[in-house]
């Protein structure tokens, strides 16, 4: 009897140390829980370490690594670190692996993959600035709009849409945008170890926002940043305005909006068919001429005629 008992004792315990030593299941969780961190601001996952389940749509893949999203906004999408994959954009896939960070990247690398379904919608775009772009959207498709190109550095280049600027990165393809053209760009965020960046899936990704020209007044066209002599701060640059013509020739004529300094302005444009006291809508690319800013060669249209003379 006595060694029956010391037989069962020692099956109870091998039981004990063998459930003691078995690794912890995967625990299920969304993107975000991995992605947000305590107080919203850069920081490892509190996943950082353990092995987890979660699935998603691919919205990005290349041979060695792609992005998963579940839903749209801020903390929704993640990197996965995985050489020789065969998923494809648009696959849902479930995945265990281990959560680690690379330069303040979260990420999965190598995970044990299931794929769901293929085809399906890829999340939409979030629509952020450049002064959003940070933590809560590495991994995530956005979108950044009206934003300059001011600068390329390499392959990478600059953006501004007046919040502050950004970087276009080239993790997932290189696109050379024109420095002053501005453009509407889709990408996923990522992290670096120089911070944050929007990089393209494709060239398709970055397109160009057609400028109109800039409403002004002949003040701000003719009116130098110091007063003095210099070429207009519009220089180049396409405008509309509108004013009365003071007087004119064959080959140009005089516009002028109220009276004062900076009211007037020179326009070339041979062959014109306007007159004195017609009030005009002009537009135009501001240009200089031996110190005399111009318009030339406007797109006119004649508001009304017989009006006073400034």
């Amino acid at each position: 009897m006595q060694q029956k008992t010391v037989f069962l004792i020692s099956v109870l315990m091998l039981l004990s140390l063998m459930v003691w030593a078995m690794p912890a299941a995967a625990e299920t969780v969304t993107i975000a829980q991995i992605q947000e961190t305590p107080d919203g601001l850069a920081g490892p996952s509190p996943y950082e370490g353990q092995e987890v389940t979660f699935s998603g749509v691919v919205t990005r893949r290349t041979m060695n690594n792609y992005f998963v999203q579940d839903g749209s906004g801020p903390w929704s999408g993640i990197l996965i670190n995985h050489f020789f994959n065969n998923v494809a954009e648009g696959d849902n896939v479930t995945l265990t692996g281990f959560v680690s960070e690379s330069n303040g990247m979260t990420m999965l690398s190598m995970p044990a993959t299931t794929t769901n379904s293929n085809g399906n919608p890829i999340p939409d775009a979030t629509v952020i600035t450049n002064a959003d772009l940070g933590e809560a959207y590495e991994g995530v498709l956005i979108t950044i709009n009206n934003a300059e190109c001011i600068g390329v550095s390499g392959q990478e280049w600059k953006i501004d849409d007046t919040t502050g600027l950004a970087t276009v990165g080239t993790y997932c393809t290189v696109y050379t945008p024109t420095i002053g053209t501005v453009y509407n760009v889709t990408g996923i965020g990522n992290e670096t170890i120089d911070g944050y960046r929007i990089n393209p899936r494709s060239a398709t990704d970055v397109v160009e926002v057609p400028q109109g020209p800039s409403v002004v007044t002949i003040a701000q066209i003719q009116e130098t940043p110091d007063g003095l002599a210099g070429p207009s701060p519009y220089e180049g640059q396409e405008v509309t305005f509108s004013g009365v013509v003071t007087r004119r020739t064959m080959n140009n004529y005089f516009v002028q909006d109220g009276s004062g300094p900076w009211s007037g302005i020179l326009i070339n444009h041979f062959f014109n068919n306007v007159a004195e006291g017609d009030n005009v809508t002009l537009t135009g690319f501001v240009s200089e001429s031996n110190g005399m800013t111009m318009l030339s060669m406007p797109a006119t249209t004649i508001n009304s005629n017989g009006n006073p003379i400034p």
